[in-house]
């Protein structure tokens, strides 16, 4: 009785070890790309791992972020259109959301329109888009006056009256 006792658990470990191999790891532990998701607009981007810290910038749903790995305190640490900060780690995720409506392109200016952190004209800007570039218009919610857009892999709001 022994040994088939001694048998069963011999096999069972090794069954727990051929499922252990074959289970994906977590990738919140290595460094890599991540997005903003389970926010309703945006994440604050903070200077240290807390939310009473200063925010530096907020950064749009779905965007796209270097993540360098948690920190504690529920943070992670992330670098967004080249500067780095804390957000909360509920807020990223690993897989890339499908969350493109269309391809639009810049009409009805001089030479460039604006791509912003924020959907404001006071808001600080990340890159001029050229006249007649296309930009891939993100789901987002309804506004006014600005799109949520990528370019050249850059996330950010636009003008709506400059997109076509």
């Amino acid at each position: 009785m022994k040994k088939t006792v001694l048998k069963s658990l011999c096999a069972l470990m090794i069954v727990f070890a051929m499922v252990a191999a074959f289970v994906p790891q977590s990738s919140a532990s290595a460094a890599g790309t991540a997005y903003v998701a389970g926010c309703e607009e945006w994440v604050s981007l903070r200077s240290r791992p807390s939310t009473s810290a200063a925010a530096l910038r907020h950064i749009p749903l779905y965007s796209s972020l270097i993540y360098h790995g948690e920190v504690g305190n529920g943070f992670s640490q992330v670098t967004y259109n080249g500067v780095t900060g804390y957000v909360l780690s509920g807020y990223i995720d690993f897989m890339e959301p499908q969350v493109a409506e269309r391809d639009m392109w810049v009409v009805r200016c001089r030479q460039s329109i604006t791509l912003r952190s924020e959907p404001s004209t006071k808001a600080a800007e990340i890159t001029q888009i050229p006249l007649g570039a296309r930009v891939c218009k993100l789901y987002w919610k309804y506004h006014p006056d600005f799109y949520l857009v990528n370019y050249n892999g850059l996330t950010g709001f636009a003008l709506k009256s400059y997109l076509q």
